[in-house]
């Protein structure tokens, strides 16, 4: 039963029949991002822990974005907050509160608004 669950998470999420499909199937039709193209409004998360080479990619992007005059957001999380960990699983509840937050600004949410309940 459980090789099943495994097998129906793959598909799910990867579209493939298991993980080792996904991992054959990413090699075989490697993609360039060209991140120059992107003009949406972007949020970056970055922690202090990360490697060095995430945190350069992270900081030439957003740097391109703007000189590009695209609206973009980089926070850099911190050990002191709790959230330094990769992809910040060590702090969630802050990460989720920033997304919510930057949401509420983007589509314009006031105090007490029940169209952007967080």
């Amino acid at each position: 039963m459980k090789a099943l669950r495994s097998t129906s998470k793959s598909t799910w999420q990867f579209g493939t029949a298991d993980f080792k499909c996904a991992v054959e199937a990413v090699f075989a039709k490697p993609k360039i991002m060209d991140y120059a193209r992107i003009q949406a409004r972007s949020l970056f998360f970055m922690s202090e822990g990360e490697a060095p080479e995430l945190k350069r990619q992270s900081l030439e992007i957003y740097t391109d974005f703007c000189q590009r005059g695209v609206d973009v957001t980089l926070r850099e999380f911190t050990a002191a907050e709790g959230a330094d960990g990769r992809c910040q699983v060590n702090n969630l509840r802050l990460a989720h509160w920033l997304i919510f937050d930057r949401l509420g600004r983007v589509f314009g949410n006031e105090p007490g608004d029940v169209r952007l309940r967080c």
